[in-house]
């Protein structure tokens, strides 16, 4: 009982404090003022942050054009420095080899009037 009694007296008290019609608080043409003036500041906020997200869009995107770029750079410049000091040692290579093959022609022609020759050409599989 003495709950229901504290309800309702709560009740008339907020019923009291709480009125539709108040008229202290008025929508006056200052406040419309304002309330334009902000929507406005809003709009142009709103179109700075587009130009803004715009630009940045442009420039990461060139920076993305320039990285990939860099990299294409560095895999031609690696494949140009391998190749060009590949070149020189596959030519000493080749060289070399003529020179091998040359050798052993002379020592095959030499070891036929040296029978001491012949056989150490045989045991290592010259001959």
């Amino acid at each position: 009982m003495k709950a229901i009694v504290f309800l309702g007296i709560a009740l008339l008290t907020f019923a009291s404090s709480v009125r539709a019609d108040d008229a202290s608080v008025s929508y006056q043409q200052s406040d419309r003022d304002r309330s334009i003036r902000i929507e406005q500041q809003m709009v142009d906020l709103e179109q700075r942050v587009d130009r803004l997200d715009t630009s940045i869009s442009g420039q990461i995107q060139t920076l993305y054009i320039v990285f990939f770029a860099g990299i294409v750079g560095l895999v031609g410049f690696v494949l140009w420095d391998r190749r060009s000091m590949i070149k020189p040692v596959a030519d000493d290579h080749h060289v070399l080899s003529e020179r091998e093959d040359k050798f052993e022609r002379v020592l095959r022609e030499y070891a036929k009037s040296e029978p001491r020759l012949a056989e150490i050409l045989k045991q290592y599989a010259l001959w």
